[in-house]
């Protein structure tokens, strides 16, 4: 099971995947669940991510923040995923640079069930408003 109190104060990798690809690599220094709830459900600045697309979320405990710094950054180059705009270099990482696999685990919370339910109520009265127009 997943225990969100213990990855409170933690360093934490994700990755985002809609079907089986990785479409954004994130990190995280504090709890996990609110950083993807403001992923997903955005700011008063900026749209969230499409939470209804999301397959799967992965996520790997680093013991420092400069560790969460330097996987990012190869990760992102190295998957090229289509929501990471910046650290994307143009051209790949070469094959002299090779960092240690991290453990990925899925994400299993039950309060995604709830945030997908309630997208996709949102959409729904998004596309009703529409057409009573």
């Amino acid at each position: 099971g997943f225990e969100v109190n213990n990855m409170a104060r933690q360093h934490i990798i994700y990755k985002i995947y809609f079907s089986n690809k990785c479409v954004f690599i994130g990190w995280a220094d504090s709890n996990l669940t609110n950083i993807l709830r403001v992923l997903f459900f955005g700011t008063t600045d900026q749209q969230g991510m499409d939470i209804t697309r999301v397959s799967k979320i992965e996520y790997a405990v680093l013991p420092s923040k400069a560790d969460c710094f330097i996987y990012h950054t190869y990760l992102v180059n190295k998957l090229k995923p289509l929501y990471n705009k910046t650290l994307k270099a143009r051209d790949n990482v070469s094959s002299d640079v090779v960092l240690p696999e991290l453990n990925f685990v899925t994400y299993n919370n039950p309060i995604m069930d709830k945030w997908r339910q309630q997208a996709e109520q949102e959409q729904l009265d998004l596309f009703a408003d529409f057409n009573l127009k």
